[in-house]
């Protein structure tokens, strides 16, 4: 009995070993989550300000990227323009921005480090300002998009709270 109790432990212990030695090495990926933004798209306003009307509108460029732009009118004059874009790729998610008459017209990439309750805050500290763009969706037709960062040494926040427009 004592035989036969060896001989299957011994293959146990071999099956064992074959299985964990077969066993390919972790390798770490860069796999990301893609994050959902259809929430946004649409046409988003503010036209509750006296001086000036906000306007963002946003759509779907693909199955996992977005795209917007973003304008200012006062006066009857645009005061202030960008282009935006959602990017889901697989080092993160990112909030791609290029303002009119900034940075040398050159694209900023700020990537999103933390999405809680709606709220998504998107980071570049190498950037002058903003440093940091925050997102807050309110179902099912409020957003507040924030800006904030430090100028001359001096913390400043701006947002801009708008509204879907039907």
């Amino acid at each position: 009995m004592w035989k036969l109790d060896k001989k299957i432990n011994s293959v146990l212990i071999t099956i064992v070993l074959i299985f964990t030695s077969c066993n390919t090495p972790h390798i770490k990926s860069h796999q990301t989550t893609v994050v959902n933004f259809d929430w946004l798209i649409g046409k988003w306003m503010n036209n509750k300000d006296t001086t000036a009307l906000f306007f963002e509108n946003w759509t779907k460029s693909s199955a996992t990227n977005y795209s917007g732009i973003s304008y200012i009118i006062s006066n009857s004059d645009t005061v202030f323009f960008e282009s935006m874009q959602l990017l889901n790729s697989d080092t993160g998610t990112y909030y791609s921005v290029a303002v009119r008459n900034q940075n040398n017209a050159e694209t900023v990439n700020f990537k999103l480090v933390s999405t809680t309750h709606q709220t998504y805050s998107f980071e570049q500290p190498k950037h002058d300002f903003p440093n940091r763009i925050n997102y807050q969706y309110k179902a099912p037709d409020t957003l507040n998009a924030c800006i904030e960062g430090v100028v001359k040494g001096e913390k400043m926040k701006t947002a801009f709270l708008m509204w879907r427009k039907h």
